[in-house]
């Protein structure tokens, strides 16, 4: 699908006319004008964000189409200067290197041992106020490493400060390898405890001793000791020891720049969390339970492009409520939230997706949709969620920052909680929940210095966005096609019955079931959180029409799947037990009633009774024809069913 931006196609269909779009004049004041000589259009002049509200009400579309990998330098390992040394250690070694340049300095160049190297150390002894001169062999040995190092002063510290390689093992070499084997054996691939370990090296010496003479003895060593051994092997070499090769790696994972983008919606992450925080009903203000996020940002910037938040787990159909909502311009926020400081400028098809390895994330519809919409859809390494780390640092920061704040949070883990009870403190609404996460993304995260980009996401996006504007698809229909669902109907002479009872017709589509029959099947796609037109393809063009909704006030502002579980619900009352045994009830006296008139010898009562059981038998024939009727047409019937047993 070929994408447009106003900078670079300037070609537009305005109210069915081809228009030409003139650049921002200094105003900042777009201009409309006649594509030909042929169209009668007076020019107009608009700004990019009524361009933006036509857009939204198709009445304004697009005419013409339109890893770094570094080696890494092995530098030379740098020698610590005198200042980072300890107090101690660095006093001895400016002590020591003064008796060297002392001694240099009044001629001795090798420093080597004799009388008059003696009578000088003790005249530099003097100088640097030392009450215990050293002896002339360890002066010289001190000159000679300095020498042979080229390091300086910093060579004068002991060889076992801070690095331990001056000590030996001090236990019998038999008691070294009993604590290695049991290291190996124990705390290694039984991955117990050094305590646990220290337990079995008693236990196997304790053995041992048995066959030994008491003057042959051996000492168990101490926990410390087992301790300080475990931690003299190579840390890595311990973590695949204990917990395997893929684990060690990640613990031991050097982080490097990652993958850079270097343009708006180059790379857009997209992922799902469960919001840490209890939702209320709106009438009831009985709690409904955590609610999950989809959040889309872009990787360039850090601005959130969009969000889905439902009670749904994790699917394809809240994928595409997420990408439709980054894609769309944001213009009618104020409007609904009327606190709100900043607008929401980050919008735009994205080039490169990227997602894990959920299975909404394999389904066939969004490699469809990327394939429609022009996008590619890369996916992370397994359990590696640091190949898309600008949405999961974000994810993070939304539940920390914003929803451990709000009452009826749950915190990150349970035992964060204390005493606090959730479910007792949950005031917050899911439209509240929309709206404080609306501001807090607008007014807070996207104004603040953001570590990753040194800067404000907002300031970033709006700076480079005028560089790299962001590109739209040709229409918003367009959009909803490739972001829907697809069901096949069937076209009857009242149109098309979907969500269950929501019926659909259009001229257009009576002219396609004149044209191949009254039993034609169609292709239908719609979008789940718009339920007043849906879009039929036509069988021989491909192309697709809209067709409105019947009834589109009842439906408007509702959401397919909240529409099923409302009918769901109604269906559930009206079939209660009491209105099941009122119905039988009527029946039964109806029964008793014609049996009554069958007794009676008036001839004219037998007639009524004959024309009531008549009766009674073609509209039970009617109610049987209609049930089978709907049956064969409603499509959600098992989804009804399991919200009545999870009702129940």
């Amino acid at each position: 699908m070929n994408r447009f931006t106003w900078l670079r196609n300037p070609l537009v269909k305005f109210d069915d006319k081809n228009l030409r779009l003139v650049p921002p004049n200094p105003a900042g004041k777009w201009c409309l004008i006649a594509a030909d000589e042929t169209t009668e259009f007076s020019p107009v002049e608009l700004s990019e964000g009524e361009l933006a509200v036509l857009y939204i009400e198709r009445r304004l579309s697009f005419r013409l189409p339109g890893g770094y990998d570094p080696n890494l330098l092995k530098r030379e390992r740098l020698a610590p200067t005198i200042d980072d040394l300890p107090e101690k250690e660095r006093r001895e070694a400016l002590r020591r290197n003064g008796y060297v340049k002392g001694l240099q300095d009044a001629g001795c160049k090798s420093c080597s041992p004799s009388s008059v190297t003696r009578l000088l150390i003790v005249e530099v002894a003097r100088e640097l106020g030392d009450p215990c001169p050293p002896h002339p062999i360890s002066v010289y040995r001190w000159a000679r490493r300095s020498a042979e190092s080229g390091r300086g002063v910093i060579s004068q510290r002991r060889k076992s400060w801070g690095t331990n390689t001056g000590r030996e093992h001090r236990l019998p070499e038999r008691t070294v390898e009993i604590v290695n084997h049991c290291i190996d054996k124990i705390y290694l691939e039984g991955r117990e405890s050094g305590e646990a370990t220290r337990l079995e090296v008693l236990r196997v010496i304790a053995n041992e001793n048995l066959s030994l003479p008491p003057t042959k003895q051996l000492v168990a060593p101490s926990l410390a000791t087992i301790y300080r051994m475990i931690n003299g092997r190579d840390a890595y070499e311990r973590a695949v020891a204990r917990y395997g090769e893929e684990e060690a790696n990640r613990r031991f994972r050097h982080s490097k720049a990652g993958i850079r983008a270097s343009r708006p919606n180059e790379r857009v992450e997209i992922d799902h969390t469960p919001l840490d925080i209890f939702v209320v009903d709106e009438d009831a203000h009985l709690p409904l339970g955590r609610p999950w996020i989809t959040v889309a940002i872009d990787k360039r910037t850090r601005m959130v492009l969009g969000f889905h938040i439902s009670f749904s787990p994790p699917s394809v159909e809240a994928v595409m409520h997420c990408l439709r909502h980054a894609v769309l311009p944001k213009i009618d926020l104020k409007a609904r939230y009327p606190a709100l400081k900043n607008s929401w400028l980050a919008h735009g098809l994205p080039e490169t997706l990227v997602v894990d390895n959920g299975l909404e994330f394999h389904a066939e519809a969004l490699e469809v949709a990327a394939l429609g919409l022009g996008f590619r859809i890369e996916f992370g390494g397994k359990r590696k969620p640091f190949h898309k780390g600008a949405i999961e640092r974000f994810l993070k920061t939304l539940n920390y920052n914003l929803i451990h704040k709000l009452p009826g949070t749950s915190f990150a883990k349970y035992w964060q909680r204390f005493d606090f009870d959730p479910l007792k403190h949950a005031l917050i609404t899911l439209e509240k929940l929309n709206e404080v996460i609306h501001r807090w993304i607008l007014d807070v995260y996207s104004q603040q210095m953001h570590r990753g980009i040194s800067e404000p996401p907002a300031l970033r996006w709006q700076r480079e966005s005028k560089m790299h504007a962001p590109e739209l698809p040709a229409c918003v229909d367009k959009l909803d096609i490739h972001l829907s669902q697809v069901v096949h109907r069937r076209v009857w002479h009242y149109g098309i019955q979907l969500h269950g009872d929501q019926l659909y017709q259009s001229s257009e589509l009576q002219d396609l079931r004149r044209r191949y029959g009254e039993n034609l099947e169609v292709q239908v796609r719609f979008h789940n959180a718009d339920m007043t037109q849906i879009h039929v393809q036509d069988p021989e063009s491909e192309e697709y029409i809209n067709v409105e909704n019947v009834s589109p006030d009842a439906v408007r502002g509702m959401s397919a799947s909240q529409y099923k579980w409302i009918r769901a619900y109604r269906k559930k009352m009206a079939r209660t037990e009491e209105r099941e045994l009122s119905i039988a009830e009527a029946k039964a006296e109806l029964r008793n009633l014609v049996s009554e008139l069958f007794e009676s010898k008036k001839l004219r009562d037998r007639t009524k009774g004959e024309r009531m059981k008549d009766k009674e038998t073609k509209t039970n024939g009617a109610q049987g024809s209609e049930k089978t009727l709907n049956l064969a047409l409603e499509d959600e019937l098992e989804d009804e069913m399991d919200f009545e047993t999870a009702f129940a």
